[in-house]
């Protein structure tokens, strides 16, 4: 296992992928992973709105991400992830949170990551992240053309599965 901790989204999934090829179960069974049929919206679309219309967008972003969990924890290995990802939560552990969206067009990252803020917030309300903050969190953000359009979210606690035995937070 790898001693210093990652610095970046791009050096985590690296040794994410590593760990997955060496056939560890820890990984696996601690990513959460969910579907939701829409793309992120651009900040363009946002960023003009009247407040009512921010916020509604927002609610509606909670409702699909509450949604897909709901999906998630009927299934006896999701359940166990999202519980899982809920106790590192609480231990105030790091969350890497991975987005994937298929859109018509592609945006600047600027806009795709500023267009996921309400996702981002929604996992916040639901106990997946402990805050948006650069400190719990490590975001990495993929676009994709075509469709079915879609958002594709993956949750994995970092210091949980990448941190060595033995080795306590805030040690480091």
């Amino acid at each position: 296992m790898v001693d210093a901790p990652a610095r970046t989204a791009r050096e985590m999934a690296i040794r994410v992928r590593a760990a997955r090829a060496e056939g560890e179960k820890s990984v696996d069974q601690a990513v959460v992973r969910f579907e939701i049929p829409k793309p992120l919206p651009s900040l363009n679309a946002v960023y003009g709105a009247h407040w009512a219309k921010k916020h509604r967008l927002r609610q509606e972003w909670g409702w699909e991400v509450r949604s897909a969990l709901l999906a998630l924890e009927r299934d006896w290995d999701g359940n166990r992830a999202v519980q899982f990802l809920r106790l590192h939560v609480k231990e105030k552990g790091r969350v890497l949170v991975r987005v994937e969206t298929w859109r018509k067009r592609r945006l600047d990252d600027e806009n795709a990551r500023a267009g996921g803020k309400g996702l981002v917030d929604s996992l916040k309300s639901e106990g997946l992240i402990v805050d948006d903050h650069p400190k719990w969190i490590d975001r990495a953000f993929f676009q994709h053309l075509g469709e079915p359009y879609r958002t594709t979210v993956e949750l994995l606690p970092i210091d949980a599965v990448l941190r060595p035995p033995g080795i306590q937070r805030g040690a480091d």
